[in-house]
């Protein structure tokens, strides 16, 4: 049974474990990887609210431009064939619109 102790106790102080400064090392490690990939995932999460952002803004600013028909259309057809010879009709920007130019020089036009 003696022997069997010594034996025991010679194989334990024989085995060497991890010493206090090597795990704090790693804890060390541990903590720097998880501050950059949060710095990582942060910067990246920002960087897409601000594309978003800017991505509404300029949607909103076209938006802003568009115009509505307002009232009735007035169509006047002449002859026995019914010719149109005029068409009326009231446009208004939509609500909180901003002013549009109907000036030749801004627009264009074209037939649909």
């Amino acid at each position: 049974m003696e022997k069997m102790q010594r034996r025991l106790n010679r194989s334990a102080r024989s085995e060497q474990g991890i010493t206090g400064l090597e795990t704090a090392i790693i804890l060390i490690a541990f903590v720097v990887v998880a501050t950059i990939f949060a710095f990582v995932v942060l910067t990246t999460g920002v960087f897409s609210a601000e594309r978003g952002k800017e991505t509404v803004y300029a949607g909103l600013e076209k938006a802003r431009g568009s115009m509505e028909i307002r009232g009735g259309i007035v169509v006047t057809a002449t002859g026995t064939t019914l010719t149109v010879e005029d068409i009326q009709f009231a446009v208004a920007t939509t609500a909180g619109g901003e002013p549009v130019p109907l000036n030749p020089n801004g627009t264009t036009n074209r037939t649909v």
